[in-house]
């Protein structure tokens, strides 16, 4: 007789709440249950015990030399609040080149809306460029590095990365060398300013050709190729724990999207065109 077996797409974790974990569990009531997808659960083991030793084979991040190449001058969180304006900046323009063109790939392959994420996770607001604001926050609440929490949280970021503060290639340049680095756990979300329209004008154009020497027009410019990244990345995010979910965007949402299924119907890499009288949908 033949026999079918179907794989379950979910798992159900057991845990105990203010308990010693070699302990025995006596009392079944106090262990909390939740369920996770498949394709989560080799991450359950960091999200349960962070300084627990993970000895399974862990396969080596192809993109692991170029972020590098970011994370070491700009991830200094004492350091960084200190940066002073005009600063130069510690990184060479085809190193960022390819930064942006290996992160739009990532972020194209991740879907439009990004679900089955759950607490513990970090979710950051505006940056506008205010690169010693971010180093401040992870100076007080940790980075997300191996030395810090990143096996243990993940990190959401609702866009605005550019424009207004003086080191918005600072601040965009971290945030896609830790989606390198970290592609599961880092989120990175598009806001209004990810747009070339207005990031052009806003002071992100500006500093480019200024701090680059570069002609942002030309298509191949450092501008041009982060903001190509910028079109390809998802809209929005949700948390879920338990029975309880947050739906996580920069903005808010057009009048014309009534579920999450139309935002789902949107195709990417997403351009906005002056005087498109589709602008509200996105």
């Amino acid at each position: 007789m033949e026999r079918t077996f179907k794989l379950a797409n979910q798992a159900h974790i057991a845990t105990q709440s203010n308990q010693n974990p070699n302990e025995k569990v006596e009392n079944f009531s106090d262990l909390i249950i939740r369920q996770i997808s498949i394709d989560k659960l080799n991450e359950e083991p960091k999200k349960l015990n962070p300084n627990a030793k993970n000895n399974s084979k862990i396969d080596k991040n192809p993109h692991e030399s170029l972020s590098q190449l970011f994370l070491k001058p700009l991830m200094k969180p004492k350091e960084g609040q200190d940066i002073k304006p005009g600063a130069e900046f510690p990184c060479k323009k085809e190193h960022i080149l390819e930064l942006a063109t290996e992160c739009c790939s990532i972020l194209a392959a991740q879907p439009i809306i990004i679900k089955e994420i759950r607490p513990p996770v970090k979710i950051i607001g505006d940056l506008f460029g205010q690169y010693p604001d971010l180093m401040r926050f992870f100076d007080i609440w940790k980075a997300p590095s191996d030395a810090g929490d990143i096996h243990a949280y993940d990190y959401i970021f609702l866009g605005n990365y550019v424009d207004k503060g003086h080191w918005s290639l600072e601040t965009v340049c971290l945030l896609f060398a830790l989606k390198l680095k970290y592609p599961r756990q880092i989120m990175l979300l598009r806001g209004n300013h990810e747009d070339k329209n207005v990031n052009k004008h806003l002071g992100f154009g500006d500093e480019c050709a200024q701090r680059l020497g570069e002609d942002i027009n030309d298509p191949n410019s450092v501008f041009a190729k982060i903001n190509e990244a910028f079109e390809s990345m998802p809209l929005a995010a949700i948390v879920t724990d338990r029975q309880q979910k947050i739906f996580c965007c920069h903005g808010g949402i057009g009048p014309t999207m009534q579920d999450i299924e139309a935002i789902e119907q949107i195709s990417r890499p997403i351009e906005i065109k002056l005087g498109s009288d589709n602008s509200e949908n996105h």
